[in-house]
């Protein structure tokens, strides 16, 4: 009998130098690796290629409604992925949305 494949899902949007590490080190140990973000900011080591990238609405900084509606439009992004094409994996939030944390419940 053939051991479960392992899954995880990264959820950050805002990606830099730390969190591309991390998910670099569960990429060699994991079957699938995927990584929903805003924007990614390389700076020395690149994401390994392994790792499926999907990116969701960037955030706005320009005002207090365009920020709601860009926090509010990637959430909705982020739940439905969470819950249709990466429904089978676990998930590991790094500084996200707090109306998120309940998208371990699909």
């Amino acid at each position: 009998m053939s051991a479960k494949p392992k899954k995880i899902v990264f959820i950050n949007q805002s990606t830099g130098y730390l969190t591309i590490d991390i998910i670099n080190s569960f990429a060699k140990n994991y079957d699938e690796v995927a990584l929903i973000y805003g924007n990614i900011r390389v700076q020395d080591v690149e994401i390994d290629p392994k790792v499926k990238k999907i990116q969701v609405l960037k955030k706005s900084r320009s005002s207090h409604i365009t920020r709601f509606i860009a926090w509010f439009a990637a959430s909705v992004q982020i739940f439905s992925f969470c819950c249709s094409a990466f429904v089978s994996m676990k998930s590991f939030m790094f500084h996200c949305h707090p109306s998120l944390t309940w998208v371990h419940c699909c």
